[in-house]
């Protein structure tokens, strides 16, 4: 269980860094 959940947050962690870099990509447009 705790590793799953562990495995959620990096998965979260990526989406979020990924949708920084898009808005940081826009910004930059």
């Amino acid at each position: 269980k705790k590793k799953k959940k562990k495995k959620k947050k990096k998965q979260e962690e990526k989406k979020t860094k990924r949708k920084e870099k898009i808005k940081g990509h826009e910004c930059d447009s």
